[in-house]
């Protein structure tokens, strides 16, 4: 006979809800959503949709939203249910057209309905004006840890971020803001990392007498994404070296970087991967020529081809090279071959390439 989801026994059904997280079995069928909706109730945590890495026209994307949407808005403020959430995990990382679905605010305002909400993980991935910031982010009072994993934002949305957690998430003790090893362009480097510090610190000395959250830590860190086999994206704060930064509140100069707590704070707030190399961001210096024998063999064979052939070529493989060194000390990324072909371009010079 074939296994089915209806045929399956609860037992292995629960193990697959429980043990890996596929909460989204929750929308396959009743069976599925009694066990699912069992589990969660018990476990006090709170699944949204994942969002798949590859979908055409993004419209199983776009139902599953919807559907999570009602699953969500036919719940009753002081219910059992949402009283036990103390745990939720919300994924407003839905775009149509580079447009966030305007389902996600609707989401985002159902964070308010969970009277017990302890620790909230907000996966955004991008904040770009004109979206308006303070209701993308919901609220909560009772909040008192938030992870937000973002990887895009412009310096608008950076200082929007600042105010909006401030104001609505009133009783904070620790913030955490995710972000990939390296970003593209507008993202949150090193210098919208000290800009986000800096509007926080800003608002809370121009607002002495407000209810704002002032956080026992600060942390930025570093996560892995998905593999490329993966259906979904996944946002895993185990890597192999751990990029952080924890900044803490002192009452004369507000929130300061504390450099030298980097282990400390891994063992207390990420114990998972405290063990992993901790990573700073610094600036590689050349002592001899930036366009070694390895640099070379990292570019593909047409780029190599074009460095052995044409001197200015190499000359300007070994400033993007440096070039590439001061962005990556900065977490940005940057593609030597990429720039190279760009300038090329520009000076009407472009080669064949591979």
């Amino acid at each position: 006979m074939k296994a089915t989801l209806e045929t399956l026994p609860t037992e292995l059904l629960s193990k697959i809800i429980v043990s890996y997280g596929a909460h989204e079995l929750l929308y396959v069928s009743c069976r599925c959503y009694d066990i699912a909706a069992y589990d969660l109730i018990c476990s006090g945590v709170l699944f949204s949709p994942k969002t798949q890495k590859r979908v055409e026209g993004h419209s199983q994307d776009h139902r599953n939203v919807r559907a999570y949407l009602n699953f969500i808005s036919n719940m009753n403020p002081g219910s059992l249910y949402t009283n036990s959430i103390e745990e939720y995990h919300l994924n407003l990382n839905h775009f149509h057209d580079n447009i966030r679905l305007h389902e996600c605010a609707n989401l985002a305002d159902f964070i308010s309905y969970f009277p017990n909400l302890k620790k909230l993980v907000l996966t955004l991935k991008q904040l770009r004006e004109p979206e308006r910031v303070h209701t993308t982010i919901g609220s909560s009072i009772s909040c008192l840890d938030l992870t937000i994993n973002i990887e895009y934002i412009d310096d608008h949305s950076t200082n929007e971020l600042a105010t909006a957690i401030l104001q609505q998430y009133p009783n904070l003790n620790t913030l955490r803001l995710h972000r990939p090893d390296l970003v593209s362009s507008p993202g949150l480097d090193l210098d919208r990392q000290k800009r986000f510090i800096s509007a926080f610190n800003k608002h809370i000395e121009n607002n002495p007498g407000a209810n704002l959250c002032k956080p026992t830590a600060i942390l930025f860190k570093n996560y892995r994404g998905s593999p490329s086999f993966s259906r979904f994206e996944r946002y895993e704060t185990i890597t192999n070296v751990n990029y952080i930064h924890i900044y803490k509140w002192n009452r004369k100069t507000g929130y300061t970087e504390a450099t030298k707590s980097k282990s400390n704070a891994l063992r207390k707030y990420y114990p998972e991967t405290a063990g992993n190399q901790i990573g700073h961001p610094r600036r590689r210096r050349f002592s001899n020529d930036p366009l070694r024998r390895l640099e070379i063999e990292m570019l593909s064979i047409s780029t190599q081809r074009l460095a052995y052939r044409d001197k200015n070529i190499a000359a300007e493989l070994r400033t993007l090279i440096v070039q590439r060194e001061d962005e990556n000390a900065y977490y940005r990324n940057f593609c030597v071959e990429t720039e190279l072909y760009k300038l090329l371009d520009q000076l009407g010079n472009v080669p064949d390439h591979d």
